[in-house]
């Protein structure tokens, strides 16, 4: 569960959250706590991705806030919820 902001203030401190989660071997992030998300937050998001990619698996990301879902929509990244598993 990430909760706070996907923005570029927060960006050092969530990609060492999600860093941290992925390395524990979570596939799923639930984003219905994100108040606020930038193309920061976008970077974020997509690298996590690649990451678990890299290594065979699926990221799936779940319960997008309507901040998530307004920035993805704005880049047209709407994609990125609908990959990997459902809500």
């Amino acid at each position: 569960y990430l909760t706070g902001e996907l923005t570029i203030q927060h960006a050092a401190s969530q990609c060492q959250r999600l860093r941290e989660w992925l390395d524990g071997g979570v596939l799923a992030i639930d984003l219905s706590g994100i108040e606020a998300c930038d193309s920061s937050g976008v970077q974020l998001l997509v690298a996590a991705r690649r990451s678990v990619a890299a290594r065979g698996q699926s990221l799936a990301l779940r319960h997008a806030s309507p901040a998530v879902r307004e920035v993805l929509g704005r880049y047209a990244l709407d994609g990125l919820l609908a990959a990997g598993s459902p809500d």
